[in-house]
């Protein structure tokens, strides 16, 4: 049970964007297709990646090279699912943001935070870890209940988008589009 929550906890720290340094991200979705036998395949997307601001110092630039050393060029990613293969992880503009996608597989459902208790009960997923918050789904969630999506047993696409951090201009955040744009020249 204990590996089961490591596995839990590692796919919210994907990209180590919530709990390293002063990068975030403001959203994640992710996709995870199913096989009957309980592999598949996950892309998980990290839209708006930013720098909280050092009390008033601005550290995006050390928080990109970051980011590109440790996440991209570097290994940090296989070492927060050891139990998946990634595939591939890249970083990209998107309606003026920088977003990041990791696609990986795996061979069973807790190695990406997946829980079935039989075959006939529905696919289930903690959410609201690491202060992650729900946003939308092709599943059920009700949070006065308890914070679980469940997935109906014949659904092979899940679908859930979280929100990290809010991102405002009075939040103290840096957009690192910039720092990216300037990489890929």
């Amino acid at each position: 049970m204990q590996k089961k929550r490591t596995i839990l906890f590692s796919i919210v720290a994907l990209f180590g964007l919530v709990v390293s340094g002063c990068l975030t991200t403001e959203y994640k979705e992710y996709t995870i297709k199913l096989n009957d036998d309980g592999s598949g395949e996950a892309a998980i997307k990290f839209i708006n990646i930013v720098s909280q601001m050092d009390d008033s110092t601005d550290i995006s630039k050390d928080d990109f090279n970051q980011l590109i050393s440790d996440y991209i060029q570097g290994d940090a990613l296989q070492n927060d699912f050891p139990d998946a293969k990634i595939i591939s992880k890249k970083l990209f503009e998107e309606n003026g943001y920088l977003c990041g996608e990791v696609n990986l597989t795996f061979d069973s459902l807790s190695s990406v935070n997946l829980f079935q208790f039989d075959k006939q009960s529905p696919y289930m997923s903690y959410v609201n870890s690491y202060s992650e918050t729900y946003v939308e789904s092709n599943g059920v969630y009700d949070e006065n209940v308890m914070p679980v999506v469940f997935w109906n047993k014949n659904i092979k696409k899940l679908y859930l988008k979280t929100q990290i951090t809010e991102v405002d201009e009075d939040t103290g955040f840096v957009s690192l589009i910039d720092n990216y744009r300037n990489w890929k020249k």
